[in-house]
Parts: C-alpha cells; structure tokens; sequence
C-alpha cells in the first residue's frame, strides 16, 4: 500500500496537468512524497533488521552444533588466522576461543605436515578437499595425532575465501597400531612358539617359531584342533587347560611333551593365557610354547652322569675294601699254606691225617685263586702295560671255549685277519673274553648262539655308552652277543657290583664281571651293555687302539724260546719250601 500511495504522488508531482492545482496542493503533494519515503525507508530498514537477525540466529545455532560435536573444528581465512575456534578444537588442543582467534594456525599449533605445504596447497585449491594425517602440538607442549579433512570456502565468484578444517584426534588408535605392528614384528621373529586357539581346541594362529619347534606350517594347522599336537597319553592336558582358561585363570611354566610333525617328541614349557573380546567374553586362549628339549637332555644327562660319578665312588670304595681285607685274608692263606705243605709231607702215606691236609690245601689253594681275583678288581695288582694283539687274545680264548661249549650252543665267531693292537695285559685280555663268554653260556641253558665279533671302529663325536663315555678317537670294539634269558632293569643296574650274582649257590662268586669292569676301565676303555628279559645280552668292550708304530712293534717280538730235550714235571700239590 505504501508503495502504491508513494508512486501516485510521484506522478502527481510529474505531470501537473489541471491548471487549477495550486501551490498548496502541490506542497501538499511533496509532503505526501517525504512522509511515504520516510515510512518506505522505515519499512526497508526493519525487513533488513528481521533477515540479519534471522542469519544471526541461524549462524548461532550452527556454533551451537558445532561445538556439541566432539569433532575439532576451526575456521582460517586464506592467510592462515583463524576466525572459528569451536569447543571441541578448545578440549583437544587447550587454547580457549579467546586465545585462539586472530592466531596464525600452523604457528599456534606447530603443524608437521606429511608433505610439502605448497603441495597440499595445490590439491586443495585443485579438487576444494585435502585429508590426510597431521601432527599438532597442544598447549601443554604435547603431540597429537589427527585425521585432518580441509574444505575450502569460496564465493559466487568464486574466488577462495575460508578453510574449514575438521580434526579427529586418532592418537589413541594410532599407537594401538604402532604397537599391533611391534606385537606383529615381535611374534613373527619370536623363537618360541606362539598359538592361539579357541576354547573348542581350534588353531587360529602360528607364527615362525611354532613351525620351527613343531614342523608345521601355518596353513597346514590353522583350522585344525591342537590335539594334533598332543601324545594320546597327554590328551587329558588339553580339557584341564581350557577348564582352567573359562575360569579366567592362566598357566604358567607347564612343562610337558609335545608332538612334532615328523613324529618325534619335543619337550615344551607352556604359558597360557585368555584372548577376551570387547565385552569383555573369554573366546580363546594364547599360548607361548618354549622349546626345552635340550634343557630336558642336560638335565638327564647331569642325573646320569651323577649316577655314575656315585656307582664309580661306589665301586671305588668296594675295591679299595675288598683290597685291604684280600691282603689281609693273604696273610692267612699264607700260613694255612704254609703249615698245610709241612702237614702234607709229615703225614704217612694213605693215612686219614694225609688226606686231611690235602684237603686243607686244595682249599687254601682255591681261597688264594679268590684272592687274586679280589686283588685284581681292586686293582692293587695292575697288568703290564705293553701292546697286544686283541685278535691273537681273543682267538686263543675262543679256541679254549669251544672246546667247552654245549652241543646246542653254536659259536658264531667273526675275527679281523689282520692284528687290532691295544695298550695292555694279554693275560687281562683273556680274562675279560673268558669271563664274559662263560656268562654268555650259563645265560643260554636252554641253548641258543654265542656271537663274538671284533672290529676298529672311528667316533667322530663323543658317544655316551651305558657304562663310560668314548671320545673322538680309534677304537677297538668286542662284541660278545647271547640269546639267553636276558636281564631286567634292576639287575642291569648291578651287573659290576663285586659279589652280586644271580646265580645259584656254589656256582659263582660274583666277581666275574667286576673284574671285567676293572680291567676294561683301567685300560681307559668303555662298555655298553644292551639286555632285556628273554631277549638276551649284548656286552660291547672299547678299548682305545694303538698306534701304528706300536702295532708293528708286535710283528718283531722275539720269538718263544725253544727247549733242547729237557722234561717238566707238574704236580697240582703245591711242593713243600724245604
């Protein structure tokens, strides 16, 4: 209405046609004129007001969201100062509005940028977007790590206005997965194995380590249950664990056996623990498996060496006491000997007195045999120490005992033609074939094969044997093998003590083997005894071999001397001193 009214006054004024219009009218008309530009004036200026107050209002509400978000967002016009400052860019960086506003924003937040700034510079002016990461300082002198999205603001002309950077702090997730990736790197070169599985038993993971202990490859076991791993007589292992890990409750430094791809048996300590999910729900189990296996070995090792440091002191000590009671049972004999001898040649022939003292010094002569043996175990009397021909020692014992064999007891015999020399006593030599072979027979009474091999064997490592431990060297190696009844674990265990014996009253003194553990241990030699109950024994002497300029030292030994017609007399009665 008002701009109708001021339209007709202005062509009232512009085309006065009536001539009878007076003066006043037309003062009447020009005021008409002011006062309708006045109130149009009015009534511009308050519809302006209305839309800025609106667009004010507007622009409030928007801060209002703005700062409900929890999104850090600010404003920076094209020389880098910030004009919007929101609550969220308050709370992450500590710069309240107030001591944000007017700043230059790379200066206030020390920004380190992944790329030149005149490169994102150029996206951003190329496409109106960048995003990437950034690196800003807060006011505590503190990093932050934020995922940074820049939208440039331009006007109808297009000409760039404003940068509107939103911010979102991944500080927290970012080193969660620096440390996912050290965790990763860690697991991936761990020696030990590393496995997790769910609470059914099934394989989720296995890093390097765990192919390295087990054999296995990772797509060959994940998927598959852990019982792969587990001996049948272990399974049990398995329920318990995972009882142990629904109750929230971990294992720790376990140790047990485990099975390795090829079939063989690897002795693990295991560290178990709960794998929970974001509820807070147990869904599996991590386990850390440490290969011990040489630990185990040391260990039993240490046990048996110490086994037989004690059997050594053992037998050390039953030697050095059989000893000093042989010399003093020595003296005895002595007299027994000697007053039995005068006895014997005073008493009348055929009398009962003669008789008596024969019987008298085919014991006394029996007791001084037991006495030598005595003495050798205990090595107060040591054999000479010159080269001998193993071979020759052997043969000449085999010879002696097949003449004695049983009929269902053949001799299987396999001798080097050529000498296997040794640093020894012969007659020892003989002693040790002799006495392991009568036990080889008196084993078999049922009849069986007595097998007696001899060889020169090379060890280029250390080999533990069940009695002595061989080192790098040439040695020479009897074999004496029967069929016979064999030897359980406990009497295997005793075999060298002095005077034990298995066997009847009357038909061994117990000492047969004692002497062969003597004499084989003084010639710095080992033995290994394999038996089992029905399935007969297998003894294995090793004694070092001689060089070879010893060996040919025994090709010029003098010949045996020769007699010239001359007779001996031998008499089993042992001849009076006088």
């Amino acid at each position: 209405v008002v701009m109708c009214a001021y339209v007709v006054e202005i062509c009232l004024i512009a085309f006065p046609i009536p001539a009878r219009f007076s003066v006043g009218w037309y003062a009447g008309r020009v005021c008409g004129l002011l006062s309708g530009s006045l109130v149009l004036f009015v009534l511009l200026y308050e519809i302006t007001l209305l839309y800025r107050r609106r667009a004010e209002d507007k622009l409030r509400e928007q801060a209002r969201l703005l700062d409900l978000t929890h999104d850090t967002i600010f404003v920076r016009n094209m020389t880098d100062v910030i004009t919007y400052w929101n609550r969220g860019a308050e709370d992450l960086y500590g710069w309240i509005r107030e001591e944000a506003l007017g700043k230059l924003s790379h200066q206030l937040l020390q920004t380190i940028f992944p790329a030149p700034l005149e490169e994102i510079s150029a996206e951003l002016l190329r496409t109106g977007r960048w995003e990437g990461e950034l690196v800003h300082t807060r006011a505590d002198g503190t990093q932050v790590v934020v995922a940074s999205r820049w939208a440039l603001r331009s006007n109808a002309q297009g000409n760039p206005l404003a940068i509107l950077e939103t911010n979102n702090d991944i500080t927290a997730s970012k080193r969660a997965a620096e440390a996912q990736l050290r965790l990763g790197a860690i697991v991936a070169s761990s020696d030990d194995a590393i496995i997790s599985k769910t609470l059914g038993g099934i394989i989720t993971s296995w890093n390097a380590g765990a192919q390295r202990i087990f054999g296995y490859a990772a797509e060959e076991v994940c998927g598959q249950p852990i019982n792969i791993l587990i001996p049948p007589d272990r399974q049990f292992e398995e329920s318990d664990i995972i009882e142990k890990i629904r109750r929230e409750e971990s294992v720790r430094h376990f140790e047990t056996v485990r099975i390795r791809k090829d079939g063989g048996l690897v002795h693990v300590s295991l560290a178990i623990s709960p794998i929970k999910d974001d509820a807070g729900q147990i869904i599996g189990a991590s386990k850390i498996a440490r290969d011990i296996t040489e630990r185990k070995l040391a260990e039993a090792e240490r046990a048996r060496l110490g086994e037989r440091l004690r059997e050594a002191e053992k037998m050390e000590a039953i030697g050095r006491l059989a000893g000093g009671i042989a010399h003093d049972f020595n003296n005895v004999l002595g007299g027994i000997l000697a007053y039995g001898e005068m006895l014997f040649e005073e008493a009348p022939a055929d009398s009962a007195r003669k008789r008596h003292a024969h019987n008298v010094l085919t014991a006394a002569t029996h007791g001084r045999a037991l006495v030598q043996q005595i003495l050798a175990y205990s090595r107060s009397q040591r054999g000479k120490r010159a080269p001998a021909d193993v071979c020759r020692a052997v043969t000449e014992t085999l010879e002696m005992v097949s003449g004695s064999l049983p009929a269902n007891i053949p001799l299987d015999a396999s001798i080097p033609g050529s000498p296997l020399v040794a640093f020894g006593d012969a007659t020892q030599l003989h002693q040790v074939v002799m006495n392991l072979c009568s036990n080889a027979i008196q084993a078999m009474s049922d009849g069986g094969t007595l097998r007696v091999a001899l060889e020169a064997v090379h060890l280029s490592t250390e080999r533990v044997l069940s009695h002595g431990t061989l080192s790098l060297s040439h040695y020479v190696c009897l074999t004496v093998e029967d069929s016979g009844s064999g030897m359980d674990e406990t009497t295997l265990a005793r075999i060298f003590e002095p005077f034990f014996t298995t066997k009847e009253v009357g038909r061994g003194t117990g000492l047969g083997l004692s002497l062969v553990y003597a004499i084989v241990t003084d010639l710095a030699g080992a033995i290994d005894v394999k038996s089992a109950v029905t399935q007969g024994s297998t003894f294995a002497i090793y004694l070092p071999l001689a060089e070879m300029a010893a060996a040919a030292a025994i090709e010029v030994e003098n010949p045996m001397p020769r007699a010239h017609g001359e007779r001996m007399y031998y008499s089993s009665m042992p001849r009076s001193r006088s």
